[in-house]
């Protein structure tokens, strides 16, 4: 069990067979849908921490964990959403990962430039985006040079109208 304040054990949690009774995952839409209810709407709600969440049964989830046992078939320990966009919880942009694995993009330094002039260095992607007013993933995209979307690779340089450089 990883320290994560939202992970609690698996026999806690509701099991496959369990969860697909009363939910299932859209593959077109990227969304989770509820089994057996006439039932409108959005599944889940977005928490002020960004993350998206999902009440079943009055258990409270992390919404990309349902969605990855929904897909595996297992409970994952910690999840990376790929683009850094926490709301985008397609499983094509989900993988497993180490709690380690998961942090080492916040601490990044990367470094703004305009007219290849150096504006600013910073010690986090995070810090980095809060400045230039930008998300996160936008932030990430152009230190990296691109982006994940729909399963394809997309080129990203530029964020905020700065170009960006992991430092």
């Amino acid at each position: 069990m990883t320290g994560h304040k939202f992970r609690r054990p698996d026999k806690d949690r509701h099991t496959f067979k369990h969860l697909v009774k009363r939910v299932r995952y859209n593959d077109e839409t990227g969304l989770i849908e509820r089994v057996g209810i006439n039932y409108k709407g959005k599944v889940g709600n977005i928490k002020s921490t960004g993350y998206m969440r999902i009440k079943i049964d009055g258990i409270d989830y992390l919404y990309h964990h349902v969605v990855w046992m929904l897909c595996h078939k297992k409970w994952p320990v910690e999840i990376d959403h790929i683009d850094m966009n926490k709301r985008n919880n397609r499983i094509n942009n989900l993988r497993e990962v180490t709690r380690k694995e998961n942090q080492k993009f916040k601490r990044v330094k990367c470094s703004a430039f305009l007219g290849g002039e150096l504006v600013k260095t910073f010690d986090s992607i995070t810090e980095a985006a809060q400045w230039a007013n930008v998300g996160i993933s936008n932030v990430y995209g152009a230190v990296c040079g691109g982006y994940m979307k729909n399963g394809k690779f997309m080129r990203r340089i530029t964020a905020g109208g700065y170009r960006w450089r992991a430092a």
